[in-house]
């Protein structure tokens, strides 16, 4: 419909459609887990790899001309620093444990970033939630007597500075920086790079750059 921004569920349809219309799904091995890469020889410009991954609990092994690491890195989620939730009288999750938006009807919820995952998650939810918050770290503070904007039951709200047993507070001098009535947290805060199959075993030299947690 060229709409410039597309829903994790559009892109899981296009990927699923594009696998049916060309037929690739003969080509590929599903639930695998690659365990390590190796280049045979580091000293060659274009050295076999050797990859070792596991299917159905099996250990299997197999050499390459040329690998692709396509794993992305929406796995490992960023833990945010600085707020602890451990008071929270309430449920909280992070986006990668997300799911079913229905699970969410009739609660007040505060989505932490505003990003491609908090703002996705946030218009889903509030399609089946009572109301929705959606904190984002580049909004300004809000000043006293401020209020934050809404569209429907979503609220625009400051960057989370702190959570409490029954209140979450907002950045800003305004009341409406502290609010009482979120019973559900989920943080939007992305995810950290990981490539466990790509270590000290994998003799890439120094021509590894990507730095393995760092975002």
């Amino acid at each position: 419909d060229g709409a410039s921004f597309v829903t994790h569920r559009e892109v899981h349809s296009y990927l699923s459609d594009y696998t049916r219309e060309f037929n690739l799904s003969q080509f590929i091995h599903f639930n695998c887990e690659v365990t390590q890469v190796k280049i045979l020889d580091e000293h060659e410009e274009w050295s076999k790899i050797n990859v070792t991954w596991t299917d159905e609990g099996q250990q299997l092994e197999e050499t390459f001309d040329m690998v692709c690491v396509c794993n992305g890195h929406y796995f490992v989620p960023v833990r945010m620093s600085g707020i602890d939730f451990k008071s929270f009288s309430g449920k909280v999750i992070h986006a990668i444990e997300y799911d079913d938006p229905t699970s969410f009807a009739g609660r007040n919820v505060l989505c932490i970033g505003a990003r491609a995952s908090g703002t996705d998650l946030a218009r889903e939810i509030s399609m089946h939630a009572n109301k929705v918050y959606l904190s984002d770290s580049t909004c300004p503070p809000l000043l006293v007597n401020e209020k934050p904007k809404s569209l429907g039951n979503v609220t625009l709200v400051p960057r989370t500075v702190g959570v409490e047993a029954s209140s979450i507070q907002f950045a800003g001098d305004s009341e409406a920086c502290i609010v009482e009535d979120i019973d559900t947290i989920v943080v939007c805060t992305g995810y950290d790079y990981d490539f466990p199959f790509i270590n000290e075993k994998s003799n890439l030299g120094n021509s590894w750059s990507c730095v393995a947690g760092e975002r």
